[in-house]
């Protein structure tokens, strides 16, 4: 059986932005800005064939900062900022079927704090900070079907991250230069989905990658040696819980991260 179906949505979604060069190495701003997803429809191979959701769109407001001190060595940049969703779009489970719905209107608020320092020609360090505070303001009827309430965490919304780095660079002359990188990363809990339901929980995670590389003095050549997650850091990147609920098909699905593993890279520069 062919079904066909049509909608048609449109929007004007306006951007204003005011920056502030208070000296050569410090600027504020503040901007708005408005922003519009369509709408689009679920297909099923069951009645009713296709279901349709409706445009989601989000008007956000950001305060923030960029600055450079000491001689440029060290960089410090903040933004805050606050987002308001109508009509948010969310994957759920629906009589079997994943499909997209509007799950109402929801708020999310936070800050970002970045750092870049160069204490010396061959160190260089990089911190990051972020917080999200997001929550539902209401939901619609066809969310709290699918165990969508105000109560529940907006889907893939982790409350903090912190990522950081440094790189040595050891100088060897006409024999190139040996570079060591090492990255942490750290991101809290959330939910892989709006339902919530237990195992679409993800624990909270830290990760350490390495990388060891060897350029040659004209940077035609670099041979590297990789490693991710060298901590063997058990977690899930995303996961599947329909055992309960509205719609149960009775399955826990997740999928779980690489544990630790090592590379190697070569590459040349014609």
């Amino acid at each position: 059986m062919q079904t066909t179906a049509d909608k048609k949505w449109d929007s004007w979604d306006p951007r204003v932005s005011v920056e502030y060069a208070a000296t050569d190495t410090l600027m504020v701003y503040a901007s708005y800005a408005e922003g519009f997803r369509a709408g689009g429809f679920n297909s099923r191979p069951v009645e009713p064939p296709v279901t349709s959701f409706d445009p989601e769109e989000v008007a956000t407001w950001e305060i923030g900062l960029k600055s450079e001190m000491l001689n440029r060595r060290l960089r410090l940049n903040a933004a805050a900022f606050f987002t308001e969703y109508d009509d948010m779009q969310v994957q759920v489970l629906s009589g079997g079927f994943f499909d997209i719905t509007n799950a109402g209107n929801s708020e999310i608020s936070g800050f970002e704090l970045e750092m870049l320092a160069v204490p010396t020609p061959a160190l260089e360090i990089n911190l990051g900070l972020g917080y999200l505070d997001a929550e539902y303001t209401s939901v619609t009827d066809e969310a709290l079907a699918v165990d969508v309430t105000e109560n529940n965490k907006l889907p893939m919304t982790p409350e903090w991250t912190v990522n950081a780095g440094a790189q040595y660079t050891f100088g060897l002359g006409d024999a190139g230069k040996l570079i060591a990188r090492l990255d942490y990363l750290y991101e809290d809990e959330r939910y892989s989905f709006a339902n919530n339901a237990p195992g679409n929980l993800l624990s909270d995670r830290d990760l350490v990658n390495l990388r060891f590389s060897w350029v040659s003095a004209d940077e035609a050549l670099s041979i590297s040696v990789i490693g991710r997650n060298v901590t063997d850091e058990e977690y899930f990147r995303f996961a599947e819980d329909v055992r309960d609920g509205a719609s149960p098909l009775g399955t826990l699905i997740q999928y779980p991260a690489p544990p630790a593993t090592w590379s190697a890279e070569i590459s040349y520069s014609f």
